[in-house]
């Protein structure tokens, strides 16, 4: 038997402009965690979280009643957002969904990005998601990309300054491509069959997979 599944989903304060298509991404029985500011986004959507974690510098209101509350100092080393992947980490919960973790700041945004080589570097799969574009890091064999055929991928090397891949199911397929710090090689590129695949040969790379109905 495989490993249970536990899902964490964490809301930041980013962007989150349509809630209820974030609402109906939320998986069933996910375990919600609201990241400081990104309580107002789960009050908008009309959920409440399991847990609320931050120094409430961007948040001013009360937690909902009854809502377990994770409070640290403004004086920190660390994210709000860091905090919360930390916590679900260190919980067992190895799909961790982070809603709120792009747009606005650019430092912030960046900052999300670390954290899904934190997670993933501690044996949990981490995504970061808004409403057209879903971004995680892809480890080394073969990632099946399934039923994704119209959106763009973008890939661009994340732990080394090279990375070699094979594409199957792209616009632009191929069994050596390498990819660099240096250049735009891994930018948007089609995904035309519902089985789609990407192979790391080594190091980890960054997957940005964006609905063409969407951003583009």
């Amino acid at each position: 038997m495989g490993e249970e599944v536990k899902i964490c989903a964490i809301f930041g304060a980013g962007e989150v402009n349509d809630y209820e298509a974030i609402a109906a991404m939320l998986p069933a029985g996910a375990f919600i965690i609201a990241a400081d500011g990104g309580l107002s986004h789960l009050i908008g959507m009309g959920l409440t979280p399991h847990l609320v974690i931050g120094d409430f510098d961007s948040y001013r209101g009360l937690p909902p009643q009854g809502v377990p509350v994770i409070r640290h100092s403004s004086v920190k080393d660390f994210s709000d957002m860091e905090a919360s992947v930390d916590y679900a980490v260190e919980h067992g919960f190895n799909q961790i969904l982070i809603f709120g973790g792009m747009g606005g700041r650019l430092d912030h945004t960046l900052g999300n990005l670390a954290l899904l080589y934190s997670a993933q570097y501690r044996g949990a799969s981490a995504m970061l998601l808004d409403e057209s574009t879903v971004v995680m890091l892809l480890k080394g064999g073969v990632n099946e990309l399934v039923n994704a055929k119209g959106s763009h991928l973008s890939l661009f090397p994340y732990s080394v300054t090279t990375a070699k891949v094979a594409l199957e199911g792209m616009e632009y397929s191929g069994d050596e491509i390498y990819l660099r710090t240096d250049n735009t090689l891994g930018l948007s590129n089609e995904i035309v069959s519902n089985k789609a695949a990407v192979t790391v040969y080594y190091g980890y790379v960054m997957s940005i997979i964006t609905d063409a109905r969407g951003k583009k």
